[in-house]
């Protein structure tokens, strides 16, 4: 499963808004009680939105294949 995490920092001592500082994507593998990799339940997308990030997902995904395939060759 990918995470999206976005870090946004604040200057408390000035009127300037929120920025972000940084976006990332980490990829998380649930293991099993042996330290097995294992399937988790399907994630259920509710909306549009949520669709869209999910293909984005996907598109992250077989790129990063690509790559390591590309890399291997």
């Amino acid at each position: 499963m990918e995470v999206a995490v976005i870090v946004i920092v604040e200057d408390l001592y000035s009127e300037e808004p929120s920025k972000i500082a940084l976006n990332a994507y980490f990829t998380m593998v649930a293991l099993n009680a042996g330290g097995r990799p294992f399937r988790v339940p399907s994630l259920e997308m509710i909306n549009e939105e949520e669709r869209g990030l999910f293909q984005q997902g996907l598109e992250r995904y077989d790129g990063y294949k690509r790559k390591v395939i590309a890399a291997n060759a």
